[in-house]
């Protein structure tokens, strides 16, 4: 048994965005008086088996890994499953009822409500949280350029490649433009879950197959390359047509698309390094899924004048509590509307001295990472699994902290 409690954090890969945002995660448990481990849930069952009959965790918390996938589960040990991306919100969780996690934690609001919570034990929302020892408002540059952009985007040649469907060679470039219009048509962001998966049904119908037909490979262009990349290039034009004085961050296909590899400055890595970029522009612009986004609320935290896509599937209540206020700490701008709202932005200086000032108080406020372990205690609590006897100091924490496992 350890003296201090345990909990072991697993994420789902090891990308800069997972290390990142869970290394926050696992300083707050650690403030708590928890010793936390941080390990790949990519490595072999049998390895992460030896790995958890060593540690005896008292929790384990993973993300987008639902326990019914997972064998080697101490008895004693509390599952904790952080579900973040709707490729997870498989049949699993239904099938596996009240075998599932102890709890079950939903990263919006609006996936919960999406889903059939009712047969899931202990269904939550939690938020992420931002880390403020690295996202912090005084880390401000000064205005460096107008506009920022972190994220990803599909390679150029996957948007143009020649694929076989239902015995027939498709071009994909169509499918990209055809979705492309269908977005700007409908004035609804291509991020609307369900209005992917019926323009893909669609798409694929008309050429006579069908989604389980296709191979692995095609199956991720067409379900999340093309997808993402058409909604993203609307994006960036957009805001290439509000100011050129733009830079871009993120993987190295932004190279590979003619229009955009001018304004691309390369891959952002470390967190201090993500929190500069957010700093340094006039305003940041983001374009996902939920408006409660990682990366929404560190560049918030940064004190950043965030854009935000407002389309139905990312208002702005995420949660309750989440307190996102428009025209207040974050700018929202409807399908289509990016260049006008940027555009008032930039031209607005009081504007986004208040919003900068007004989006790190609220970080700092509700949205830290010490908040999220407060809340996962409390549900940890009302389970009738307390560990707060145990608890110690921070620096008594220090000396006992677990490892992040490469």
């Amino acid at each position: 048994m350890n003296a201090l409690p345990r909990v072991l954090i697993l994420m789902p890969y090891d990308s800069d965005l997972y290390v990142a945002m869970l290394t926050g995660l696992k300083k707050a448990f650690e403030r708590a008086g928890w010793i936390a481990d941080l390990i790949p849930s990519r490595w072999r069952d049998i390895d992460l088996k030896q790995m958890a009959q060593g540690l005896q965790p008292d929790v384990i918390f993973a993300v987008n890994r639902p326990r019914s996938t997972v064998q080697w589960v101490p008895n004693d040990a509390i599952y904790i499953s952080w579900i973040q991306d709707h490729f997870f919100l498989s049949d699993q969780l239904i099938k596996s009822g009240s075998q599932d996690a102890d709890i079950t934690y939903f990263i919006t609001r609006r996936m919960f409500d999406d889903f059939p919570v009712s047969e899931i034990n202990n269904a939550k929302v939690l938020l992420c949280g931002v880390d403020t020892d690295v996202f912090k408002a005084d880390l401000t540059l000064g205005d460096v350029c107008d506009a920022t952009f972190v994220g990803f985007i599909g390679h150029y040649n996957d948007t143009q490649r020649h694929i076989s469907v239902g015995g027939k060679q498709v071009e994909l470039r169509k499918y990209f433009e055809q979705y492309q219009n269908w977005v700007l048509k409908s004035q609804v962001s291509a991020q609307n879950f369900s209005a992917l998966l019926n323009l893909r049904d669609q798409f694929l119908a008309e050429h006579g197959a069908e989604h389980g037909a296709l191979a692995k490979d095609i199956r991720h262009i067409v379900d999340e390359i093309i997808p993402r990349s058409a909604d993203r290039a609307i994006i960036i034009h957009q805001l290439l047509d509000a100011t050129t004085d733009t830079q871009i961050f993120g993987p190295d296909h932004w190279k590979s698309w003619p229009a955009f590899a001018p304004y691309y400055h390369g891959v952002a890595s470390a967190p201090s390094d993500v929190a500069r970029i957010y700093a340094m522009g006039r305003v940041s612009v983001h374009n996902g899924g939920y408006l409660a986004h990682p990366r929404v609320m560190e560049a918030m935290g940064a004190g950043a004048v965030m854009l935000a896509n407002a389309d139905a599937y990312a208002d702005t209540s995420d949660a309750p509590g989440a307190n996102f206020i428009p025209g207040e700490n974050v700018l929202l701008y409807p399908p289509g509307g990016l260049k006008a709202v940027a555009q008032a932005a930039l031209a607005d200086h009081d504007l986004r001295r208040r919003i900068r000032a007004n989006a790190a108080a609220l970080i700092r406020a509700r949205h830290t990472w010490d908040h999220r372990v407060a809340q996962i205690l409390a549900d940890l609590h009302a389970l009738g699994r307390d560990f707060h006897s145990r608890s110690t100091s921070r620096d008594d924490a220090s000396l006992h902290s677990g490892h992040i496992h490469p």
